[in-house]
């Protein structure tokens, strides 16, 4: 039957103050240089005291009682049940510990059935592993939950398995508040290698011939922000379900990214964004704040893979780049407002040279090229178009490929002209069409 601690720690005290007391009795410890207090009355001791007071007999007695309470103190075998060193055989509600350190190896299992409660001020538990440079895995702490045999009913009923749950409450003003703090650092001292430096490993595994049913999903890593609805009000700074911050202070050979992620087998949707409220303004936001310069809100790229659509929108209509230099749009366009690349009312200092600027600018003339303008003035012979500062281009009819003559281009009038990849074609607009 398993013996109680206190029981233990109680009878091992005071076993040792029986033996000093005797020993103290016998004449065989020296007086003590400075006074200590004496502890108070012990019954067994009084006992002793009363005894026949015969030396011979005191001084037998008192060193047979010695050397038993000694044996039974110290005794691997005959005492092996009070050492507090074979746990397995104590039990107890409450063990206090103070500064407990493991400075070495633990080359057993510790199993522990009950709760255990680590109250401190700064620090509950500190563990520190040092790795011995071997090809192994060094844990600073191992979890591992199992679920046991699994009854027949509802799946709810059968409870959550946690590996660590961290709960952290605060009250009042603080800096801040981590439920979980995991930094992975790496100092380096010379030029190196690493595989993976991640700060949080999260995945979860599906395995085994059987079907899975879903009533929620499967994930690596659930993130969620709940601000409750009692709250009057939170203003200032920020609020998101999950905050990533790539401090990259120098720039490195090496891409970087905010958020990477990586698709590989049977996946349909690399990210989704789920909208279920009627108060939420844009499904994703691209923003440059604090004077940064974006040179690219949105980028489809490809290494050596394709991309049949960049875009698909509700009802299907697409928009593609699967011809280098050519946007395909699938499916009616209507422009409000400016149309593409109108340049306004054109400029010149003489009624044949016109000059535009389209917004945004245009970097290179191709052809199939459309610009838009307002004539300032009625030409009197041949014409020229500049635009955005590129090359001057012939203005020719587009009816039979001629250059245009006085009078083809009257003053406020709106002309439309498209690039053919040496001159400009009057498509409307023109006097003579």
């Amino acid at each position: 039957m398993p013996i109680k601690a206190d029981t233990i720690m109680g009878f091992r005290a005071r076993t040792k103050v029986i033996v000093m007391e005797i020993l103290d009795e016998l004449g065989l410890i020296k007086p003590a240089k400075k006074s200590t207090p004496k502890p108070p009355p012990d019954p067994i001791k009084i006992a002793v005291k009363s005894a026949p007071k015969k030396a011979a007999v005191k001084k037998a007695v008192g060193i047979l009682l010695v050397f038993g309470l000694a044996s039974l103190m110290f005794s691997g075998s005959s005492f092996a049940l009070l050492r507090p060193r074979n746990m397995d055989q104590v039990t107890t509600d409450t063990w206090t510990f103070q500064n407990v350190n493991i400075a070495t190896g633990i080359t057993d299992d510790i199993a522990i059935a009950g709760d255990v409660v680590i109250t401190s001020q700064l620090k509950g538990l500190d563990v520190d592993v040092t790795s011995a440079g071997a090809d192994a895995n060094y844990f600073g702490i191992d979890n591992d939950v199992a679920q046991g045999a699994v009854a027949s009913g509802a799946y709810l009923s059968r409870g959550n398995l946690l590996g660590i749950a961290s709960s952290v409450t605060a009250i009042g003003n603080i800096d801040a508040v981590y439920a979980t703090y995991s930094p992975a650092t790496m100092t380096m001292a010379t030029d190196t290698e690493a595989n993976q430096l991640y700060g949080g490993f999260f995945m979860s595994n599906v395995s085994g011939p059987a079907t899975l049913t879903l009533h929620d999903g499967v994930m690596g890593a659930q993130l969620t922000t709940e601000i409750a609805a009692d709250v009057t009000d939170v203003t200032g700074g920020l609020v998101a379900a999950a905050f990533i911050w790539p401090n990259v202070l120098k720039d490195v050979t090496s891409v970087t990214y905010g958020e990477y992620i990586k698709c590989t087998s049977y996946v349909d949707f690399g990210s989704s964004i789920q909208i279920e409220s009627n108060h939420v303004t844009a499904g994703q936001r691209i923003q440059a704040t604090d004077s940064a310069v974006l040179p690219i809100g949105l980028q489809f790229s490809t290494d050596v893979g394709t991309i049949t659509k960049e875009i698909e929108l509700a009802n299907g209509e697409t928009i593609d780049n699967n011809t280098d230099g050519v946007v395909n749009v699938v499916g009616n366009v209507i422009v409000n407002g400016a149309g593409i690349n109108w340049g306004g009312t054109s400029t010149g200092v003489t009624p044949n040279a016109h000059t535009v600027d389209l917004t945004p600018d245009i970097d290179t003339l191709v052809a199939g090229l459309q610009v838009s303008f307002i004539s300032h003035t009625t030409n009197d012979g041949a014409a020229t178009l500049v635009v955005d500062s590129l090359a001057s281009k012939a203005i020719f009819n587009s009816n039979d490929a001629s250059a245009v003559a006085a009078g083809d281009i009257v003053q406020n009038a709106i002309i439309s002209v498209i690039y053919d990849g040496t001159q400009w074609q009057i498509v409307s607009g023109n006097n003579s069409n």
